[in-house]
C-alpha cells in the first residue's frame, strides 16, 4: 500500500494503405495532317505515378464527332506493362477542323481520361486550267477566227469563281478577252482571230 510501479504498452495503429491509384498521359497530345491526308499517326498512352498495384486498366479510345478512326481500343496496361500505341487515322474526305479524341482509362474503381487534340488542316485553294486546242494554224492572209474551249477542274480550298484573262501576240485578237468560270459554269469559248497582213509565223495565246 506505500509502493507503486507503472508501466506502458505501447500500441501502434497502421495508417491505412493508399489505394491503388495512377495517372494516365498522352504523347504527343496533338496531332496534325494534311488536308486530304489518310495516314496514321501513333500516339503513346501511358500510366505514371502508380501507388498500389491498379491492378488490370482497360483503356478506351473515342473519336467521338472527329472523322477519324482509332485502333486498336480498348488496351489492356497494367503495374507491368505500363503503356500502349494507338494508331488515329482520318477518313478519306475528312472536314478541316480541330477535333478532339478522348482516352479512358479505368481499373474498375479508379477512372482517369486524357485528350489527344487532332487537327485536319484545311485544303489549299487550287484548279485545273486546260484549254482545247492547243494550237491553231491559219492559212496565210486568213481573217478568219478559230474557236478554242477554256476549262478549270478540280476546285480546291474553297474556289468558287476563276477569272480567265487572255491575250495574244502579234496580230491577233482574242474575243472575249475575259471569261468567268465557276464550279457550275466550268468552261468557256474564245475566238482567235488573224489581223488582216498578220505575218507568217508562230504566235502565243496566253490564258
Amino acid at each position: 500500500g506505500t509502493t507503486t510501479r507503472t508501466a506502458t504498452i505501447s500500441v501502434a495503429i497502421a495508417a491505412a494503405a493508399d489505394a491503388p491509384s495512377f495517372t494516365l498521359s498522352v504523347s504527343p497530345s496533338s496531332l496534325n495532317f494534311a488536308s486530304g491526308s489518310t495516314a496514321g499517326q501513333q500516339a503513346l498512352i501511358y500510366l505514371t505515378n502508380i501507388v498500389g498495384n491498379p491492378g488490370s486498366v482497360s483503356v478506351t479510345v473515342s473519336a467521338g464527332s472527329a472523322p477519324v478512326t482509332v485502333s486498336p481500343t480498348p488496351l489492356s496496361l497494367s503495374q507491368s506493362t505500363t503503356s500502349g500505341t494507338v494508331t488515329v487515322t482520318p477518313t478519306a474526305g475528312a472536314a478541316s477542323g480541330t477535333y478532339s479524341v478522348t482516352v479512358t482509362a479505368t481499373n474498375g474503381t479508379t477512372t482517369r481520361t486524357a485528350t489527344i487534340s487532332v487537327a485536319i488542316a484545311a485544303a489549299a485553294p487550287s484548279f485545273t486550267l486546260s484549254v482545247s486546242p492547243a494550237s491553231m494554224s491559219f492559212a496565210s492572209g486568213s481573217t478568219t477566227g478559230q474557236s478554242a474551249t477554256v476549262s478549270i477542274s478540280g476546285l480546291a480550298g474553297g474556289v468558287s469563281v476563276v477569272s480567265v484573262a487572255t491575250s495574244a501576240s502579234g496580230g491577233f485578237t482574242v474575243s472575249p478577252a475575259n471569261l468567268n468560270l465557276s464550279s457550275s459554269t466550268t468552261s468557256g469559248t474564245f475566238t482567235v482571230t488573224p489581223a488582216a497582213g498578220t505575218a507568217a509565223g508562230t504566235y502565243m495565246v496566253s490564258i
